[in-house]
């Protein structure tokens, strides 16, 4: 009898969970051809967005349509962007919907490691994290010293490797990752003054 009850309890959990309502987000859709759509946005995953729009009408689009998407995450209380980018699969091209956390000199995107779990379902821990600078394609994050930080303090000196010593960085968490490239394009951006006698 118990169980019976347990298998019972089991199914009704599970089937719950997947009929749950989608989340939505109010934000906006940036397509390809250029084209704005305002209105409520739900992610069921990285492949499809579904939207309805402030007349009312509903809008299902594929990754390969969009170009950004900017959304308000209530749950999160942050503005979070998405971009769409042309990555390569063997032969052919596709695109492909990343998270955007940090844009500049060397960006910083994500994508969720199951991308048909509602995005608010996805913590830290669910991420791919990828690199993209303006010479090179995405490139998923392997060894952030042989990908990354020995090009970034070439570029810019001992101020980096400063940087993570005084803030006591540790260049193998992600999140110390993020603070050393938001300061590299900081300072990769800033002019350059030669020392010299005044």
């Amino acid at each position: 009898m118990r169980y019976l009850l347990a298998l019972g309890l089991t199914i009704s959990v599970l089937h719950a969970a997947q009929c749950k309502d989608p989340v939505w987000y109010e934000g906006v859709v940036v397509l390809e051809s250029g084209e704005l759509i305002k209105g409520n946005l739900s992610f069921p995953s990285f492949e499809l967005v579904f939207a309805v729009t402030e007349q009312g009408e509903r809008v299902a689009l594929p990754v390969d349509k969009i170009k950004l998407i900017r959304c308000y995450d209530p749950l999160l209380n942050a503005n979070r962007r998405f971009d769409s980018f042309p990555v390569d699969e063997g032969y052919h091209q596709t695109r492909k919907l990343f998270e955007v956390v940090v844009k500049g000199t060397v960006s910083v995107l994500r994508r969720p490691t199951n991308l048909y779990r509602e995005i608010s379902e996805i913590d830290h821990l669910d991420y791919n994290y990828y690199f993209l600078t303006k010479s090179q394609p995405i490139k998923e994050f392997r060894n952030f010293y042989g990908d990354g930080l020995n090009q970034m303090k070439i570029e810019v000196g001992d101020v980096i490797t400063d940087y993570i010593r005084e803030n006591h960085l540790r260049p193998t968490q992600m999140a110390d990752i993020i603070m050393i490239v938001k300061f590299y394009n900081e300072v990769s951006i800033a002019p350059r003054v030669a020392a010299g006698p005044l």
